[in-house]
C-alpha cells in the first residue's frame, strides 16, 4: 500500500522533479542549493556536479558528500559523493550519486577530468554511467558524457557554460525513460571579499528554460549566508555555509510554490594542499 502511494506522489510530482534519468544532480551541494542552483562558475569539488571545469582549480585533494530531501518526504532522496584529486597534469575526480526510493531508484557514476589551459581558464570532462532501477521492470542503463569551461573575462568576472549529454545518447530507452540534452550558461562576480552575485540560464530539451539567482554574502568568519531565487518552476532558496580550516558544511532549503520545502545538506574535507600541483 506504501509503494502504490508513492508511485501515485511521484506521479504527480514529476513534472516539477525534472530528474527522469536525465543525469544530472538535483543540486550541486549546500552552497548551490541555497543559490538556486546558480553552481555553473562554482570551483570546488562538488563541481563535479555541474562544471568539471570547476575543478581544475582546486589545489587540495578534497572529498564530499550531499543529501538531498524532497519536499520533506523521506522515501524521495538524493545523495551523492564526490572526490577530486589535483596532479601536474590535471585534475582527476569522481562522482556517485542515487536518486530515488526502492520502488524507483537512479544512478549515477562519473569519471572526470578537469585542466587549466591558460590562467584562469579552463575546461572539464565527465564521462557517466547511468542506470534506472524499477523493480517491476529490470534495470536499464546508458553511458554518455558531460563537459563545461570556466573563464575569467574581467576582474573578478567569471563566466561557465556546460552541457550534459550533447549527443543524446538516446532519445527513449526501452522502459520509455527519456535522456534529455541539457544546457547551462551562467556568470558570477565578487564584488569585494564579502559579496558574491552569481545568474544562470539553463535550458533543458524538454523544458521552457529557466532563470536563476543567487547571492553569498559573507558575514564574518567563517559564516557565509545565502539566498536565490529561479524560474521555470518558481523557486525560492536560502542557506547558511561554515567554512573551517578543513572542513565545510553548508546547509540550504528551497521552497517550491506548490510542493514545499526541499533540506540540503554537504559537507566536504580538504586535505593538505598538494605540492605536486
Amino acid at each position: 500500500m506504501m509503494k502504490s502511494n508513492l508511485f501515485l506522489f511521484l506521479f504527480a510530482i514529476l513534472p516539477f522533479i525534472v530528474f527522469s534519468q536525465n543525469g544530472n544532480s538535483i543540486s550541486s551541494g549546500g552552497k548551490g542549493a541555497a543559490m538556486a542552483n546558480t553552481s555553473v562558475t562554482f570551483q570546488d569539488v562538488f563541481a563535479l556536479t555541474k562544471n568539471q571545469a570547476g575543478i581544475a582549480f582546486i589545489d587540495q585533494t578534497s572529498v564530499g558528500i550531499l543529501g538531498e530531501q524532497r519536499f520533506l518526504n523521506s522515501d524521495i532522496r538524493h545523495t551523492g559523493l564526490v572526490a577530486a584529486m589535483p596532479l601536474r597534469s590535471g585534475t582527476f575526480g569522481v562522482l556517485l550519486q542515487s536518486f530515488g526510493f526502492d520502488a524507483y531508484n537512479e544512478q549515477k557514476i562519473g569519471l572526470a577530468y578537469g585542466r587549466e589551459l591558460a590562467e584562469n581558464f579552463a575546461i572539464g570532462i565527465q564521462f557517466d554511467y547511468l542506470n534506472t532501477r524499477i523493480p517491476e521492470y529490470g534495470n536499464q542503463g546508458t553511458i554518455t558524457f558531460e563537459g563545461g569551461i570556466q573563464a575569467e573575462i574581467l576582474e573578478n568576472l567569471w563566466i561557465g557554460a556546460a552541457v550534459f549529454n550533447p549527443i543524446r545518447t538516446q532519445d527513449q530507452d526501452s522502459m520509455g525513460i527519456v535522456n534529455t540534452t541539457k544546457f547551462n550558461l551562467g556568470f558570477s562576480y565578487l564584488f569585494s571579499k564579502k559579496i558574491l552575485l552569481a545568474a544562470e540560464v539553463e535550458k533543458d530539451f524538454r523544458e521552457n528554460a529557466a532563470v536563476k539567482f543567487g547571492l553569498d554574502y559573507h558575514i564574518v568568519d567563517p559564516i557565509s549566508l545565502r539566498v536565490g531565487v529561479g524560474t521555470a518552476p518558481t523557486l525560492n532558496s536560502f542557506g547558511i555555509g561554515i567554512h573551517l580550516e578543513q572542513i565545510r558544511l553548508d546547509f540550504a532549503a528551497s521552497y517550491h510554490q506548490i510542493l514545499g520545502f526541499t533540506p540540503t545538506f554537504s559537507m566536504s574535507y580538504h586535505f593538505r594542499k598538494n605540492s605536486s600541483k
